[in-house]
């Protein structure tokens, strides 16, 4: 990105300026999120990589305006995967993200309000190679300007996972331990070479008691795929999925 100046003086690189990569929407298109360091106009120009050296080739030009600048400059999160969203794969098998902001439903992209953030992943097949397994999870935070970002295995401890219906449907809670941006990646498999999706996930503020982590996204709660709703009932116990309604 770059800031456009007068005609005179032409445009400079822009210290500060963040651009997100692509967030899959429906029908193979994709947007991306732009954090300005100033008020101003920017020129964005968009390349892909194609060929079997990966040149990259400019195909778009946009000319951004900012009326101000982002209340907190920070860098987006590299995540695991090309792009945030569900996997071309993923999205065939009709899996469905639920819990999204209503008007970004399809960008996978979920705000974080008081440190907080629930989805849910249901199919109607496992969505995992295991249905009494945890779907292997990463999270990795944008960081500040100007320091990298992080992928540190304590960040696993902020992201909670319970199973319903046999593993079709895993229900996700998210406590920020501060605010940023986040980049949650989940796979099918513990080998980590089936993607399923990829969030991106924007906190105001840390969540309360998040210093204290949860039992992390390394463990797996909720009645064994095993067990059907008839002995739950008959077990008599409020099952922990009651508690989070997306």
């Amino acid at each position: 990105a770059e800031q456009v100046g007068s005609r005179n003086s032409g445009s400079t690189p822009v210290a500060g300026a963040a651009v997100s990569k692509p967030i899959r929407l429906a029908s193979g298109r994709v947007c991306l999120k732009f954090l300005a360091p100033l008020a101003g106009r920017f020129e964005l120009r968009v390349g892909v990589q194609r060929g079997p050296d990966w040149l990259t080739e400019h195909f778009a030009a946009y000319v951004v305006h900012c009326p101000a600048a982002a209340p907190e400059p920070a860098n987006f999160p590299a995540g695991q995967l090309a792009e945030f969203g569900l996997t071309e794969e993923a999205e065939l098998e009709g899996v469905q993200l639920m819990g999204c902001q209503p008007e970004e439903a399809e960008a996978a992209t979920l705000e974080a309000e008081d440190g907080e953030a629930a989805w849910l992943l249901t199919s109607t097949n496992p969505l995992g190679d295991n249905p009494d397994a945890p779907l292997p999870c990463c999270v990795t935070f944008g960081g500040d300007v100007d320091s990298p970002t992080d992928t540190g295995d304590g960040l696993k401890r902020h992201v909670l996972q319970w199973s319903e219906r046999a593993g079709r449907d895993r229900r996700f809670r998210f406590l920020a331990p501060r605010s940023g941006w986040f980049a949650v990646t989940i796979w099918r498999d513990a080998a980590r070479l089936r993607p399923l999706c990829e969030l991106l996930l924007v906190a105001d503020t840390a969540a309360s008691g998040a210093h204290l982590g949860l039992p992390g996204c390394d463990s797996l709660l909720g009645w064994p795929a095993n067990v059907d709703n008839q002995q739950q009932r008959r077990l008599g116990r409020r099952r922990l999925t009651d508690e989070i309604q997306l």
